[in-house]
């Protein structure tokens, strides 16, 4: 590979990058921007802020290709998280020893036969609140996948369906292996109520929730809205939705 030192921006469309290790942020501010075969592993100092390691933010339409690829932090820190953003698509991309590994902003993601993982967690210290760490946060945003990929190692959820910034709609898990966390899969309504259109199906969830057996955590209402099928734990018992643990 060829070593890259410093921050990356692209801004150019149609940008290829093949075989860079990154020893900094990627910016993504163009569309059909196509990043393979590379290594994102950030600075060498630890954050002292929040920040991204990938950051897409040319709008939904961006459609940026992330694939065979790894992304981590070279210098773990509570503040750093995997790519953050919308117009994203991941295709064998592991992701590692950061926070949130994928957070959703915003339209069209898609997260296919990726390895999620080894997520960072840090206790309160007095000054900074515990890191809640997921494997793929959503705040808002409509036609999402997370399908064919790996998901494991987060303490608060393998998917965080906030809502916190709005509505989510067409979310589909299908395909996966998850474990761990909290629940295993947690789906907030705040005050949007259930998400249109969300699908968790053949999937395979193992049994390394804090809470027992907690694959799929949501309310009646949301569970009444959802298409929840196939699923199984690792043991082959059906793995359904609860609405409390």
């Amino acid at each position: 590979m060829t070593v890259h030192d410093g921050d990356l921006t692209i801004t150019t469309p149609g940008t290829v990058i093949d075989g860079l290790d990154i020893r900094g942020f990627v910016r993504v501010k163009a569309a059909n921007v196509v990043i393979r075969n590379s290594i994102i592993r950030g600075p060498a100092t630890p954050l002292t802020a929040p920040m991204s390691l990938v950051q897409s933010d040319a709008g939904p339409g961006t459609n940026l290709l992330i694939e065979d690829s790894e992304i981590y932090a070279q210098a773990p820190s509570r503040f750093v998280d995997g790519i953050v953003g919308m117009g994203f698509t991941l295709r064998r991309v592991d992701i590692h020893t950061v926070i949130d590994q994928v957070k959703i902003i915003g339209d069209n993601v898609t997260v296919d036969g990726s390895y999620l993982h080894g997520n960072l967690f840090y206790p309160a210290d007095g000054t900074n609140i515990e890191s809640h760490d997921d494997n793929v946060q959503v705040a808002i945003g409509s036609n999402i996948q997370v399908v064919n990929s790996t998901l494991s190692g987060s303490t608060n959820a393998a998917v965080m369906i906030t809502q916190d910034r709005g509505s989510v709609v067409g979310f589909t898990f299908r395909g996966n292996s998850a474990d761990n966390g909290a629940c295993t899969i947690n789906v907030a309504e705040k005050i949007y109520g259930p998400p249109p259109g969300l699908s968790i199906t053949n999937s395979v969830f193992g049994t390394g929730q804090v809470h027992a057996r907690c694959a799929i955590l949501m309310s009646d209402t949301t569970k009444a809205a959802a298409t929840i099928t196939g699923n199984t734990f690792t043991d082959g018992s059906v793995a359904t939705a609860s609405r409390s643990y």
